[in-house]
């Protein structure tokens, strides 16, 4: 199964990049990893999603400095339903279960055969630290 992941502006509330992608999925600054963050408040290999043993969808910290939080709580573990919105270091990523004919930017392809979806392409965003008015406090 595929979900979409979502990066959500920390001051808008504005969707920014969107992924399509089949679990497992490893979020970071590696360049090794699936969703690639270039943020300092995260990890090189910060947490992954996985598929539980029930078919839930999981996230877990995998050793983060800055670890991970669902509805406001810092956790190491946890089950997500779709829609859900989970913070990794300071950024912002919705999970929600794909719709087939989504790409990479959440943008609907053809039915044709001559359309091609990259939702497994892995591209870099980068995120800005925050200014001096903003107030986020880390675990």
């Amino acid at each position: 199964m595929k979900f979409k992941f979502t990066l959500v502006d920390r001051e808008s509330g504005k969707d920014k990049r969107s992924w399509v992608l089949q679990t497992p999925v490893t979020v970071g600054r590696g360049m090794l990893t699936n969703i690639h963050l270039e943020d300092g408040s995260i990890s090189r290999r910060h947490c992954e999603f996985v598929i539980g043993a029930g078919g839930e969808l999981v996230i877990r910290d995998l050793g983060s400095k800055n670890g991970i939080f669902v509805d406001g709580q810092q956790v190491d573990k946890a089950t997500l339903k779709s829609g859900m919105v989970v913070q990794i270091g300071l950024a912002k990523l919705r999970v929600e279960e794909a719709v087939e004919a989504e790409t990479t930017t959440g943008t609907p392809t053809s039915t044709s055969g001559a359309s091609q979806n990259h939702g497994d392409e892995t591209h870099a965003v980068k995120i800005f630290p925050p200014s001096d008015d903003d107030r986020y406090e880390i675990g």
